[in-house]
């Protein structure tokens, strides 16, 4: 059965060296997960401590040039545009065939390609800088559909940068924001909902920062989101103090992986300071939309004509 996405994405961004205690192997990986990559060759014994193999290192290199569309590859060619040894090769191949990364493409000649149940998608590079997190999922946000009553919905990329709001100081502002104005047929009034996301990339999912962060927003939003970039699977959850700290300080925790978002926690509803919350919003809209807003929420400024002005001839 091919690795999970949380073990292949950790697995490549360890580096071979230097062996590690067994201890903090077993906390990073699981220890199900740990004992799974011994077997398959992935980790070996070296002093008392666990290093990863060649055969791993290689593999990764070999699995990566194999076209994501499944299409086969021969030995000869893949052994050649891998660079590596012919043992090593051979090395490599026969571990991802063990773990059914791979599988023997039909015909003679032993051509590989990668495993129909290999989610190609989940298995791409962790995203180097943050930032390219934010437009994604400001997509996604926009993806969602339209509620019952919604008259105004706008998402933005709010986080410092060019074109984008400017940061007034330290966790001043959330990295992506929205608005939403509803109007219930039966219901007094029009609500306004503000929402704040935090986003943080794989490496730094479990570190709390970005939790006290994402609470931080809770002064000029109505609700505040932690988006960790994490991969989700039946087998695992998102790691347990970023959950319990979100949970404690009624931050909503969602994670982002391969151009899906998954809600975990939701988070409780915050009462800002109505003038903190009038000064974000207006920083929001960008001035094209403000005209529109306001006739959302009824406050359309009026346009006066001529006869507006001038009296009536008698």
């Amino acid at each position: 059965m091919p690795l999970t996405v949380k073990t292949w994405t950790r697995l490549d961004a360890m580096e071979r060296n230097p062996p590690r205690n067994e201890g903090p192997l077993r906390s990073n990986f699981g220890s199900r997960s740990f004992d799974e990559l011994v077997k398959l060759g992935h980790f070996k014994q070296s002093g008392g401590r666990y290093e990863r193999t060649l055969a791993s290192v290689n593999a990764f290199k070999l699995f990566a040039l194999l076209p994501p569309d499944g299409r086969a590859l021969s030995n000869s060619a893949a052994e050649k545009a891998s660079g590596l040894s012919p043992t090593g090769y051979s090395r490599a191949k026969a571990l991802l065939l063990k773990s059914g990364e791979i599988v023997r493409a039909p015909g003679r000649g032993g051509s590989i390609k990668r495993a129909a149940a290999v989610d190609i998608g989940q298995r791409h590079g962790i995203v180097d800088k943050e930032s390219d997190l934010y437009e994604p999922f400001r997509l996604l946000l926009e993806d969602n559909e339209q509620q019952p009553g919604e008259q105004f919905s706008y998402n933005r990329v709010v986080a410092h940068g060019k074109g984008q709001i400017r940061a007034t100081g330290q966790w001043s502002k959330p990295d992506v924001a929205s608005v939403v104005v509803t109007d219930l047929e039966f219901m007094p009034g029009v609500d306004i909902t503000v929402r704040s996301y935090e986003l943080k990339r794989f490496r730094d999912a479990q570190n709390l920062a970005g939790v006290y962060e994402a609470s931080a927003h809770q002064r000029a939003a109505h609700y505040s989101f932690l988006v960790i970039e994490y991969p989700i699977d039946e087998d695992e959850t998102p790691p347990k103090a970023v959950f319990g700290e979100c949970q404690r300080l009624g931050v909503g925790l969602i994670c982002m992986w391969a151009g899906e978002i998954t809600e975990w926690l939701p988070p409780e509803r915050n009462s800002p300071d109505p003038q903190a919350l009038n000064h974000f919003v207006g920083e929001l809209l960008e001035q094209s939309l403000v005209d529109e807003y306001r006739r959302a929420i009824g406050k359309a400024k009026s346009v006066l004509t001529v006869d507006d002005v001038l009296p009536e001839e008698t």
